[in-house]
């Protein structure tokens, strides 16, 4: 019986936060960090049957309305240009209004320590750096700003 990677990457990801120090929760099968004024969430996925990724996403603004903010795209596309870890978008919620999150993907048989932290803290520090720039003209709130 072939071992479940998902399983395993989990494990791994767990002790590479421990080695931090820095606080986590888990929940479920996904980690929660805050970093500053965002939230950052890492969660082992399986990615073909053999193979497993580890997918962190940091949420940059939540509730961002589409209608008005269009020029966004163009905003994130010279971004995207500039990033060497992420991607950023705006991902669909309901009725017009979204969250914009940096997204990065990690190969999880293949992972160490260094690749995760650098990819973790990339995502971290490029979030809580653009969020309060980007409310300014986007609106939304951050990660760690509570809903109305």
């Amino acid at each position: 019986m072939k071992p479940d990677r998902v399983a395993l990457l989990h494990e791994r990801v767990r002790t590479f936060l421990e080695e931090l120090k820095h606080p986590f929760e888990e929940t479920g099968e996904t980690f929660v960090l805050v970093y500053g004024s965002t939230r950052v969430l890492v969660r082992p996925q399986r990615w073909t049957r053999d193979h497993s990724i580890l997918k962190v996403r940091a949420h940059v603004l939540n509730d961002v309305e589409l209608d008005g903010n269009e020029h966004m795209f163009e905003e994130f596309n010279n971004m995207n240009d500039r990033f060497l870890f992420g991607t950023i978008f705006w991902t669909p919620k309901a009725d017009g209004v979204g969250d914009i999150v940096i997204e990065h993907n990690l190969i999880g048989e293949t992972l160490d320590s260094k690749e995760f932290s650098t990819a973790l803290l990339a995502l971290a520090l490029t979030a809580d750096d653009l969020d309060d720039n980007l409310q300014d003209h986007l609106g939304g709130r951050r990660a760690v700003d509570p809903r109305d």
